[in-house]
């Protein structure tokens, strides 16, 4: 009887042993999992920073690209009322330099 009551509590203790050390796998797991979603949760954030700044530029940048369609087309309104040749803004490689009206 009494060895039985040894073995018997010896299983239960090893049961609980094991018991044990699964909650505190999954504990850490589970930290583990806190930690990554606030991870992600930060990256979230930052990313939406990003594209606000992204748009941002973007917009800028098309508003200036749409001043300088402006500017082209009154540079080019000013050369043909002057009896000046055209600048074709698509290439301008062959643009005449400043220097070159004076």
């Amino acid at each position: 009887g009494t060895a039985w009551y040894t073995l018997r509590n010896q299983k239960r203790t090893v049961k609980s042993d094991a018991i044990q050390d699964l909650n505190d796998v999954v504990e850490a797991q589970s930290l583990k999992i806190q930690l990554l979603n606030d991870g992600l949760t930060s990256c979230r954030t930052e990313h939406e920073k990003c594209e606000r700044k992204i748009n941002g530029i973007t917009a800028f940048n098309l508003r200036l690209q749409a001043r300088e369609g402006v500017y082209q087309r009154t540079i080019n309104r000013l050369e043909a009322k002057s009896g000046l040749e055209m600048t074709d803004f698509s290439n301008l490689i062959h643009a005449p330099e400043v220097t070159d009206f004076g």
